[in-house]
């Protein structure tokens, strides 16, 4: 059998980026696998840089090692054993207290995928969970690099605290490494003197268009023809080559464009801190044009949209936008309303524009509210609310037990053996019971939401509102393809519907639930590759539920 190793490599702060951390551990990898007849695979680009494990951020949307974990969930990842998670030591992939890391170690090896550790060349397998020594072994590892975590937060908090209080009594210290990305540093940490850079020139190129008059979306399409580089300096979970309207959005209500520093996780604002390049006549007015094109907008054309924040296209993984347009035709105008990918506006989607009537038209009606699904009855309504109690009050005791086992470890009654094995017991037990309930409720909510309607006048504005709500309260995301012809609606509990979009500018060629696994593939590789956007990537997570296959 071959042996597959998947590297894993971690750092928290991005000054490591900077340093050798990456290649360190990347060269220990391939080391190793040379030295014991392995093969690497790392077409995952399992890589959380500058990702805390203390708080466990690289277990969150769009991190390399939830990615990691979804791969083996999703089969990609192979688990009959000749999987390998290849990590330098066990403080790479969890820091957190021993209870959350020990059951992140536990759930890899209970799925037939093994770990190697190369502080001590050391291969954790499935069938080390039953060797007591190994385990007491990893959870001192675990325990000791929780303790390191903590301590260094603590210095960080009390760093924090120091700076802000420094910025307080008109200090110019520097406060974070990561500038923005037309300004440099020529000074140190404790006196700044700033400059700007080259990028500069695109900041109020910019600034300069969208007050001539120019779009968001026809400002990124102009940077991306001309081939203009982007101005941030590091790359997000969510970065992509592209500018786009999101970007530009971004940088037109970024202060630090007249000179403020603003701290988010207290909220203060520092003036004067940056050289300022953009006038503040010139911010007022961009603030006050993007005004009011959103009250245009709230007030406009996007109030008919039912769909508003919830479509994306599978093709590129950008948001679908709603747009009219007009044509003329023997002295006569015809209004269409469009549902367009905003990935076509930067050249890097191929879509097919879809007809909003249309698609309304044949997205399932009691899907979104419209009617009764003929399955749905009181007596069923009834069954599942018995079935959400039941799982509360199982919830209920097991969080008790779970209550009691850390009261017994907590005075030397149990050894930290059996309260990690028991503890896991019950962890598992919980998510379960925590799942089922998360289900139930989507089906409970799904069946007697308040917001349906017997009939849908899309020139009704309550109704309108009505299905709207109804939307946003069931489903998580709605998925569209043109390639596949074929839409998903993925539930707010990971329920998953397919069906089938009728347009006569599509080929059909796959039926929509064979094509549902291609686009979950394809999805997935687009999340590897940072191409999705920030939103769809929080709802993908979803997909690892149990689908629920329905032909319309």
């Amino acid at each position: 059998m071959l042996k597959i190793i998947y590297p894993y490599i971690r750092f928290s702060s991005a000054i490591q980026s900077e340093g050798h951390s990456h290649q360190r551990q990347l060269e220990r990898i391939r080391a190793y696998a040379d030295a014991n007849d392995f093969i690497i695979n790392d077409t995952l680009n399992l890589r959380d840089l500058g990702v805390s494990a203390f708080y466990a951020k690289n277990l969150e949307e769009g991190a390399s090692l939830k990615l990691f974990l979804d791969a083996v969930d999703d089969g990609i990842v192979p688990t009959d054993g000749s999987s390998y998670l290849c990590i330098e030591q066990f403080d790479r992939l969890s820091r957190q207290n021993i209870d959350s890391s020990y059951s992140l170690f536990r759930k890899i090896l209970r799925q037939n995928v093994n770990i190697i550790t190369l502080m001590d060349n050391k291969i954790y397998t499935k069938d080390s969970l039953e060797d007591i020594v190994s385990i007491m072994s990893s959870l001192l590892l675990m325990q000791q690099a929780n303790i390191e975590s903590q301590k260094k937060s603590d210095r960080i908090s009390a760093i924090f605290k120091s700076k802000i209080k420094d910025l307080k009594n008109g200090e110019k210290i520097l406060f974070a490494t990561m500038l923005p990305g037309w300004i440099n540093n020529n000074g140190n940490n404790k006196i700044t003197n700033f400059s700007f850079n080259e990028k500069s020139e695109t900041v109020k190129k910019i600034f300069n268009l969208y007050i001539s008059g120019y779009s968001m979306g026809n400002i990124a399409k102009y940077l991306n023809d001309n081939s203009i580089p982007q101005i941030a300096r590091k790359r997000t979970k969510n970065y992509n080559f592209n500018w786009n309207s999101g970007k530009i959005s971004h940088l037109l209500s970024n202060q630090a464009v007249i000179g403020h520093l603003k701290i988010k996780k207290t909220n203060d604002i520092f003036c004067d801190y940056y050289p300022a390049i953009i006038k503040k006549e010139q911010w007022d007015i961009v603030q006050g044009m993007k005004k009011k094109r959103n009250e245009r907008k709230s007030a406009g054309r996007t109030s008919i949209n039912i769909f508003k924040g919830k479509l994306f296209c599978s093709e590129c993984g950008n948001r679908y936008y709603f747009e009219t347009d007009e044509k003329k035709s023997k002295g006569k105008v015809y209004k269409y309303q469009l549902l367009k990918c905003s990935g076509r506006r930067f050249n890097s989607c191929n879509s097919t524009t879809i007809r909003y009537n249309e698609f309304l038209n044949n997205i399932p009606r009691f899907c979104i509210g419209i009617g009764k699904p003929n399955i749905i009855n009181n007596e069923y309504l009834e069954i599942l609310k018995k079935q959400l109690d039941e799982n509360k009050n199982a919830l209920f005791q097991l969080k008790e037990e779970q209550l009691e086992l850390n009261l017994l470890l907590e005075n030397n009654k149990i050894s930290h053996t059996i309260y990690a094995k028991t503890s896991t017991i019950l962890e598992d037990k919980i998510l379960k019971k925590e799942a089922n309930i998360q289900a139930v409720l989507f089906n409970v909510s799904f069946q007697s939401n308040d917001n349906r309607v017997d009939t849908f006048n899309a020139d009704d504005p309550i109704s309108i509102l009505k299905v709207k709500k109804f939307i946003n309260d069931n489903y998580a995301a709605i998925i569209l393809s043109s390639t596949y012809n074929t839409g998903m609606i993925i539930g707010i509990s990971g329920s998953l519907f397919t069906f089938k979009i009728d347009n006569k500018k599509m080929d059909y060629p796959i039926k929509a639930v064979l094509a549902k696994d291609k686009i979950k593939e394809d999805l997935l590789q687009k999340r590897i590759n940072n191409q999705l956007d920030s939103k769809l990537n929080e709802v993908l997570d979803a997909l690892i539920f149990n689908d629920v296959d329905i032909s319309f």
